[in-house]
């Protein structure tokens, strides 16, 4: 039992038994669709045009003479569907004696051919062995006491055979579709988890493991993923750990060495030995704060981008910068603000820097949220454009790090800005240079 039940929960096991679910269930529907075609197709014979057809024949047989009568038949029944018989008497109609099966007949019958004796026969249900008689069968009683008999080998009022089977095919082909809709969005759901997983991890290396499910071969796959991120995210936890340490252990001297640089005589040397401790100290922490990936423990949360923007540009305009803003007066997004601060904060910086006048634009194109920070200063290369992401990378080429910085500023932007599912891109304008934010409206991290 369970190695069946091992066999049954691989891939082509869920296959097998999706396919033959789906099998049953069609049969199933189609057999309920055959028996509700067949009663709905094959109407009473109340239900159609021929008593309009019989009644007119009736009416014209009674008023037509008993030594005419065989004529008049054989030429409306060249032009009919159906046989048309005359006869003297109800012994010499070839059908046993069958009463109507309704006993009472329909409001529309007693209308269309008036009150009188009517007996059918259905070869289908009633016997013909009586008689051999294998035509459906509808005789009536005349006003003079004769009957009139019209017969047919095949039913012919209801729906035509080709429209009945038309009408089967198509009910078949929907129920097909609703089953094999039902089972593959089953086997995908599995998949589906696993790329969006992936999809996640990419954006985010704190995203949580999946739980294994679906068929033995995707919970392998799921089970090596969740192993391979475990060790990524252990990695990066070492890493951080180890650069933590490291910071530690720079820190340390770097403080000892501005408290004997308090013992130098020489103010010139003094203040050129503090400002490369600064430097240092300064380049120590942005190291750190890159390599750790500031922001990737915030969680998600709510928060008015408008208002975020305008406090960067605050905060810049307090130092002295010339920054305007243009966009709406509120914009509701879902994403980690303390992060995005900082990113925002390095472009508008950089702007600031290099293009003096700064202008930041809020938009929504194309379901996506962007943030464009416009400057007026000599732009950057072309051919730099991606290069300037790269950490210690500076298109400035001072070692002043109150002029050319670190070199961390854009990487940290941008990977604070892809962990969120977006990217900053670089353009150059006629006079300046715009960096675009571009946000997911709805971001993949979860």
């Amino acid at each position: 039992m369970s190695r069946l039940r091992w066999r049954l929960n691989t891939l082509a096991g869920w296959l097998m038994a999706n396919i033959m679910a789906a099998i049953g269930l069609l049969m199933l529907l189609n057999a309920l669709v055959i028996l509700f075609v067949s009663v709905w197709t094959r109407p009473g014979l109340d239900g159609g045009v021929m008593l309009e057809q019989m009644s007119m024949v009736q009416r014209a047989v009674d008023a037509t003479p008993v030594d005419r009568r065989a004529d008049l038949l054989a030429a409306i029944s060249s032009r009919t569907e159906f046989g048309i018989h005359w006869y003297p008497n109800r012994a010499s109609v070839p059908m046993p004696s069958i009463p109507w099966r309704d006993n009472v007949m329909s409001e529309r019958m007693r209308k269309i051919l008036g009150q009188r004796t009517i007996e059918g026969f259905d070869p289908h249900q009633d016997d013909p062995g009586t008689t051999g008689q294998t035509h459906y069968v509808l005789a009536m009683q005349l006003d003079d006491g004769t009957w009139l008999a019209f017969d047919t080998a095949t039913r012919i009022w209801g729906l035509a055979p080709f429209t009945q089977i038309m009408i089967i095919i198509l009910f078949a082909l929907f129920s097909g579709i609703v089953v094999a809709a039902f089972a593959s969005r089953r086997l995908s759901r599995p998949m589906n988890l696993l790329a969006g997983a992936a999809e996640r991890f990419g954006a985010d290396v704190q995203a949580p493991a999946i739980r294994p499910e679906g068929p033995l071969e995707i919970q392998v796959a799921m089970r090596a993923f969740n192993e391979m991120q475990g060790r990524i995210q252990r990695f990066v936890r070492d890493r951080t750990e180890m650069l933590a340490a490291i910071s530690h252990d720079l820190r340390a001297p770097l403080t000892r060495m501005r408290l004997r640089g308090e013992y130098i005589d020489d103010s010139h040397q003094q203040r050129r030995l503090f400002n490369d401790v600064d430097e240092m100290r300064a380049m120590v922490d942005a190291a750190l704060a890159f390599f750790r990936g500031d922001g990737e423990e915030e969680p998600m949360t709510r928060f008015d981008m408008t208002a975020l923007v305008q406090t960067v540009i605050d905060d810049s305009r307090d130092e002295g910068a010339d920054v305007s803003y243009e966009g709406p007066e509120r914009m509701i997004y879902e994403g980690r603000p303390k992060a995005l601060k900082r990113a925002l904060v390095n472009l508008v910086g950089n702007a600031v820097r290099y293009g003096g006048a700064t202008c930041v634009v809020l938009d929504e194109p194309d379901g996506q949220v962007r943030v464009r920070v416009v400057d007026h200063g000599p732009g950057i290369p072309e051919a730099l454009h991606e290069t300037v992401f790269r950490p210690f990378f500076r298109a400035e080429g001072s070692r002043n790090r109150h002029t050319g910085g670190v070199g961390l500023g854009l990487p940290t932007a941008r990977n604070i800005v892809r962990g969120h599912g977006g990217d900053i891109t670089l353009r150059n304008l006629n006079e300046g240079l715009e960096a675009s934010l571009w946000l997911p409206k709805s971001p993949r991290p979860t």
